[in-house]
């Protein structure tokens, strides 16, 4: 893989992170692109509340659940609907709002991983293919970077950075190339330095096969 540079990331000023002690909601919403351009959403939203204790717990408790998905789909349509997700809270997060749990990766580590699992994918499909099929290894490394860019960025709660992008080429087994973009966007409130929306988008490009995903935070008052 090579990497190209993308735009300078542009920084938010320091802010006191003082998020207010009644309850918010939080959510988040998935978004995959499927191989003949439809796409699966799902979005979930969580009643939350930062308590202080030595830094601030998170705790919170799913409120609802939305599930777009075309009708071939209609299983794991209701199989997602049923779920409620309880692995997400309590988050333990610092005085300055950063995630102290280790699954939390920095941007700049979730890329990283992301790129990385995307090249063994890479490795991978071409040791066991019998042909190259593009839309194959195109679904393959969506899925595998898509995996990786839906956790929680170490500052996702106290955004650390107005916008970033990384873009690198993939080598395909049939000696031609692709790219992964990832790219993260964020908007915060200044009265609490706390997160207001977040987005991150993942696209995967072979040839003339282009495919995107992306996940969506936001944080409100109830």
């Amino acid at each position: 893989m090579v990497a190209r540079p993308g735009p300078v990331r542009a920084a938010y000023p320091a802010m006191v992170f003082s998020p207010p002690e009644s309850p918010m909601v939080f959510t988040r919403r998935l978004t995959r692109e499927l191989s003949d351009g439809e796409k699966i959403i799902v979005e979930r939203a969580w009643q939350i509340r930062f308590l202080r204790e030595q830094g601030f717990i998170v705790s919170g408790s799913q409120v609802s659940v939305d599930v777009e998905a075309p009708e071939k789909l209609a299983a794991l349509k209701r199989m997602e609907e049923a779920k409620i997700e309880r692995g997400l809270f309590p988050l333990r997060l610092s005085d300055n709002g950063t995630i102290t749990d280790n699954r939390a990766p920095s941007h700049q580590q979730a890329v990283q991983d992301a790129i990385e699992f995307a090249k063994r994918r890479v490795e991978d499909l071409g040791a066991s293919a019998a042909a190259y099929d593009a839309k194959r290894f195109l679904a393959a490394i969506q899925n595998a970077t898509a995996e990786h860019m839906s956790r929680l960025p170490r500052d996702l709660f106290a955004p650390q950075q107005l916008n970033a992008s990384e873009e690198q080429d993939i080598t395909l087994p049939n000696g031609d190339t692709g790219s992964v973009r990832i790219s993260f966007t964020a908007e915060i409130s200044g009265k609490f330095g706390l997160l207001e929306r977040a987005e991150r988008t993942v696209t995967t490009t072979l040839g003339e096969e282009s495919r995107a995903s992306g996940v969506q935070w936001t944080l409100v008052a109830v």
